[in-house]
């Protein structure tokens, strides 16, 4: 039985990170469709920061989500502020998972979170934290972010999660 629950832990690690690689590919490639002048800077910074997740330096992004934030906000796009605030999440091992998962649920009810790329991005990340909080809720919703993605035609995501 602990061999079983060590082997579990083991692929439900290797599942995390497959997932987060490749939920952090799409969203940078989404991020660089979104551009537009009026938000160029605080969209470069989101570009970078996604650039840097997608290489496991979550750590380095942290800062330039959170400056994308700010930025956003100030330019009342605050959709695009929640998925930089929420992008700062995976980084922050510090903070209660249970909590985080319920601050994540009531974002999804936020006006803001209709945008489906960033609906997408919040389950993605409330996702990566189920994995090794709640494998039957992980399953739920990463067959959210799999039915949403293959609505938004991201079908390298549609993999990821099914997957």
């Amino acid at each position: 039985m602990i061999h079983h629950s060590r082997g579990f832990k083991v692929f439900a690690s290797f599942l995390l990170f497959a997932t987060i690689t490749a939920a952090t590919v799409h969203f940078s490639r989404l991020a660089g469709r979104r551009s537009s002048k009026p938000t160029a800077s605080a969209q470069a910074l989101l570009d970078h920061a996604d650039t840097l997740a997608w290489g496991n330096r979550w750590a380095d992004a942290q800062p330039l989500y959170n400056r994308a934030e700010q930025l956003f906000l100030s330019q009342h796009q605050l959709s695009k502020a929640l998925y930089a605030r929420v992008s700062q999440v995976p980084p922050d091992e510090s903070k209660d998972i249970q909590a985080t998962i319920l601050a994540l649920d009531q974002d999804l009810t936020r006006p803001e979170a209709a945008d489906p790329e960033t609906r997408l991005r919040i389950l993605v990340i409330r996702g990566m934290l189920e994995i090794n909080f709640d494998a039957s809720d992980a399953r739920s919703t990463w067959q959210q972010v799999a039915d949403l993605a293959r609505q938004r035609n991201h079908y390298e995501l549609v993999t990821r999660a099914v997957g």
